[in-house]
Order: structure tokens, then sequence, then C-alpha cells
């Protein structure tokens, strides 16, 4: 029964798919006798998928009612999965607390359905390996995992008809795994397809162009690093990639490293790894433009971005001339905050991404490269005071100082000091 009910949703996903101001996936499909409309992000990530068929699969009336009622579409009711705020949404929201820590969409819709019933159990493993996947970044076979390819599939085909392939590639994936692979931690593109070669009667998909696909995406990935790569040598003999070095002290180590920053222009999908890698420029952080003028602000995981966001957040209110969020907990927090909303901090991948590929949508910063290179090194470098007598620890200008609104842990250490220095001479 599943296995037709997959193939009707598949078609029907295909002919009802719709792009909303070329920002969204906007579709419906069938749950429970009722048409429900679902709204996700472009480029949808497995979590999101994954999602899809749950509700898809196991959707109840009790579900819709609670989860998919009063949406701004008067046909159906609606689902929002990885946006909106909705009930598959574990992204945090600019004044609201946030609940969802340590989740992703899949798993949220699951808890939804009440996955912990016993009924659920062949869908267990999908959910754990999608958590790890979404939350801690973990990839299966040196990125063979089902995860890593369609991120490839995404990057290399970003029309909408060939996002809808993805999904269904996708999709095949992940329905194959719960009908006949649920005992089974292999998520690598090689095992599941070797387990759909040896149920190709049973399945509705030919396992080797399943296969194909994968693997194509692959090789094509390798390609265009090394494109990457090439194209960062070329900007780099030409002067078109800005450099600049951080001081950090490794606690364990007992010493003081040089952290590498470069920013530049492109469109590659891969320039970040190439800029990361050997090959190309071993940085540590990248700051990378595209062509709409959206800049995203990677690490390796460390150290933390939190105070290089409050300087960006509270930088780019300044370019428009309006302060609304000037709380220092609220600026370096996860997410996004009023007023600098184009700012999304992913805390778990130590990110600050203005837009990209799942939100071209997003308007380019204020902000220059340079002001970000500048807004990274005040972030990471503990020793970077605006005056010598801060450094000192001798005074506290306060409202005075331009690093001030930034709310800075070296700055909040001075006045702490100072602070006790006075009630200890009183």
């Amino acid at each position: 029964m599943l296995l037709c009910t997959i193939s009707l949703y598949i078609l029907f996903l295909a002919k009802t798919l719709k792009i909303r101001r070329e920002i969204m996936f906007d579709f419906r499909i069938e749950v429970a006798g009722e048409i429900l409309r679902v709204i996700t992000h472009n480029m949808a990530h497995l979590d999101e998928v994954v999602a899809i068929c749950a509700v898809k699969w196991f959707g109840n009336m009790e579900f819709l009612d609670k989860y998919c009622r009063g949406g701004d579409d008067s046909l159906c009711s609606a689902l929002y999965l990885g946006v909106n705020g909705g009930a598959g949404d574990e992204h945090p929201i600019s004044g609201k607390p946030f609940k969802k820590k340590g989740k992703c969409c899949a798993i949220l819709i699951a808890k939804a359905l009440k996955f912990e019933d016993e009924k659920f159990q062949k869908f267990k493993k999908i959910l754990e390996f999608t958590k790890k996947n979404d939350v801690d970044g973990y990839t299966q076979g040196g990125c063979r995992d089902i995860a890593s390819v369609l991120n490839l599939l995404h990057r290399q085909h970003q029309d909408k008809e060939n996002q809808l392939d993805n999904l269904e590639w996708m999709i095949n994936a992940i329905w194959l795994k719960y009908e006949f692979d649920y005992e089974n931690d292999d998520f690598t593109i090689d095992h599941i397809a070797k387990v759909a070669q040896e149920n190709q009667n049973q399945i509705h998909f030919n396992a080797d162009e399943w296969l194909d696909t994968g693997t194509e995406a692959i090789r094509q990935g390798q390609i265009d690093f090394l494109a990457a790569v090439e194209e960062y040598k070329s900007k780099e003999k030409a002067g078109e990639i800005l450099t600049a070095y951080i001081p950090f002290w490794l606690k364990k180590k007992k010493k003081t490293v040089q952290l590498k920053i470069v920013a530049l222009k492109s469109d590659s999908y891969k320039m970040v790894a190439a800029a990361k890698s050997k090959k190309g420029g071993s940085a540590n952080f990248v700051i990378i433009q595209n062509s709409k003028g959206n800049i995203s602000v990677l690490s390796n995981g460390w150290p933390s971005f939190h105070e290089t966001a409050a300087i960006l957040r509270y930088e780019e209110q300044k370019k428009n001339s309006l302060i609304i969020t000037d709380d220092w907990r609220e600026l370096a927090s996860e997410g996004t905050v009023e007023g600098a909303n184009i700012w999304y901090f992913y805390k778990n991948i130590n990110a600050l991404l203005n837009g990209g590929f799942t939100h071209p949508e997003t308007s380019p910063t204020k902000l220059s490269i340079k002001e970000i290179i500048r807004a990274v090194c005040l972030g990471l470098d503990k020793q970077a005071y605006r005056w010598t007598g801060c450094k000192k620890g001798q005074f506290c200008a306060k409202k005075f100082c331009p690093y001030y609104p930034w709310g800075l842990d070296r700055c909040k250490d001075v006045r702490y000091a100072l602070w006790r220095k006075k009630l200890i001479a009183a």
C-alpha cells in the first residue's frame, strides 16, 4: 500500500509544485483525505524531506487539526517546514523564547505525529540519522550519504524543475530505507543502491539509475572543487583576495596561533571548501560574497562567532540609521534579530549568513567586505581593545566608547574588575 501511495505522491508533487516569489517551495499533498498545503525553503534539506514523507505517510486528522489549521489559504490547511515559525520550524525567531534547540524539522514533526508509538519503529533509524546530520553535521562514507549527495544535487541543479527531481531521488531513498532496510544504520548511496538492487522487482524506480545520479553528483562535486581551487589561485594572483590574521590563545597547548581570514567574491558553491583546503588558502575563516551582494562568514567550527554576530548586527542597524535591537544577549543570540534580520547566526556550525542558496530572497548587507573583516577580527581577538587603558584594566569609557554597544565579554570583564576593586576599596 505504501509503495502505491509514494508513487502517487511523487506524481502529485511533480504536477502541483509551485514556487512562491522565487523563494519557497509551495505545494499540495493529500493527507488523511484532505489537501494539505506544504511550504518549505528553497533547496530543502534532508530533514524537511523526511518530514514531508512522515506527514504524507502517517498524518491524520488529529495532526491536521492541531498543527495545520488557520493558514492564509482558505482552500486548504497549511504546514510550514523549516520556515515561518511553524510546527516544523526549528530555527529561532527574534523576540521569542527558543525551545527547539538541538532539534530538526523532522524530529519536530515526528514528535507532533507521536512517533514514540511502537508502530513507527521502522522510522526510527531514519530520524536518528537525520537529526545527527542536521544538528551535528554528521556524514557517512566521506560524504557519500544521501544528505550530502542531496546538497550536491541542489547546488549543481538549482532550477526549480531539477529540484523536483532531487526531492524525488531523496524520497525514493527514504522510502527504501523504511520499507526494506529499517534496522540498518548505513545511509550511504552505495549501501542503499545495493538494497534497491536486491529488491528491484518490488520497487518503483531503477536502482542502477538512482545510484548513477548520486555518483555523478559526487564526481561533479570533485570537478567543481578543483575548478574552485583554480579560481582561488587566480584571484589570489590577481590580488582579489583580502587576507587578515587574528592572534588566538590555545589554552591546552599554551601558545598563541595565527588564525587566517580570507575574503573574496565568487559564485562557486565549492569556493569555501577550496579556500579552507591546503590546495587553496588554508583559511580558518572565509568571507564570501556572491554576485547578488549577499555575504556569508564561515569557519571551521571555532572560535565562537557570537561576538562577531553582535558587532555585525549592531553595525548593520547603524547603516539603516535605526537601532531596534541593542540588548547584548539578543545581539549575540542564535537565529535573527529585529533590525538586522538579514543576518542569521548558525551557532551549531558557527556561521553568519546574509542569505545564501536556501534563502536567495534575503537583501544584501550594507556593510562592506572590509567592515565585515574588521567585525570578525574584533569579535575573535580577545586582546583587541579601543584604548590601552581598557586593556590594562585602568578604566572603561562605557557609552563614550564605540565598542560599548556590542557588549563584548572582555569589556564586561574590565568593568567587573573595576567594580570589584571599588567595592574592596570601600
